[in-house]
């Protein structure tokens, strides 16, 4: 597993403050109940050196086939909760398991928020970092923009239905499982958007990238890395685990540390 670091700069400051800031990050996608030992030290200790301000996972914590991840999750995101605030969000795998397992979804959340994570569904997490109002939004997707071979995209005024308007008075987080809608997640007006899901394309090509989507979409456009559009952001993780005997190809996994200086 590789240690990603991405630094962002941003135009958003309050009127008249010149004073230099900087928020960290770190980004945890598609673990899929993996444990690297002993007991996802490596992770740890990776947040730990980073000293984050914010902790973040973007969903698939768990694997719908294997529900003895569940607890790896769990223990894992806990004790992160004891060096920064963490905020998840539903992933597919998640959402799968809460239609079809419903007692094990609600184990999971009720565990989850016991060990002191933020989960969010469709909500809003405040935070004050280092003199600046920081929301972070959890953007739970409905089943139907998993669906393979699906070509629909969310709009606007559907991320509003279920979220809300962007926040205008702070620095606005999008925490989201699904990468593939950035251009809907910009006009929507977030700041920095965080995502996982496609496991870095699975096989990554040189000048090509990511071979296929979850969704069977070749060669999808929002992968794994970091995009930009006007003044919104998005970093895309490859995630930290695979699941269901699917493999890797020239696209180790990885954790991600993110540095917005504003």
């Amino acid at each position: 597993m590789r240690k990603i670091f991405y630094e962002i700069g941003t135009t958003k400051k309050q009127k008249e403050d010149t004073t230099k800031r900087e928020m960290v990050l770190f980004c945890l996608s598609d673990l899929h109940g993996t444990c690297y030992e002993p007991g996802n030290r490596p992770i740890i200790e990776c947040a730990w050196n980073q000293k984050p301000d914010l902790i973040l996972a973007s969903g698939d914590m768990l694997s719908g086939d294997r529900e003895e991840g569940d607890a790896i999750a769990v223990a894992l995101l806990s004790r992160l909760s004891d060096l920064a605030p963490v905020c998840f969000v539903n992933g597919n795998h998640e959402m799968c398991v809460e239609r079809h397992q419903p007692e094990r979804y609600q184990k999971f959340m009720d565990d989850l928020k016991n060990g002191g994570v933020q989960v969010l569904h469709n909500e809003t997490a405040w935070f004050w970092i280092d003199g600046e109002k920081v929301a972070v939004t959890g953007y739970e997707l409905p089943w139907e923009y998993y669906r393979r071979f699906s070509r629909r995209h969310p709009s606007v005024v559907g991320m509003e239905r279920s979220i809300g308007k962007r926040k205008q008075d702070a620095y606005q987080i999008l925490l989201t499982h699904n990468p593939v809608f950035f251009e809907e997640y910009a006009a929507w007006g977030a700041d920095f958007t965080f995502a996982g899901h496609l496991h870095g394309g699975f096989i990554r090509l040189p000048y090509f990238g990511g071979v296929i989507s979850p969704q069977f979409q070749l060669f999808p456009k929002y992968d794994h890395g970091l995009y930009q559009m006007d003044t919104s952001s998005m970093v895309v993780g490859a995630g930290m685990g695979n699941h269901s005997g699917l493999f890797r190809i020239n696209n180790p996994t990885e954790i991600v540390t993110v540095r917005i200086k504003r």
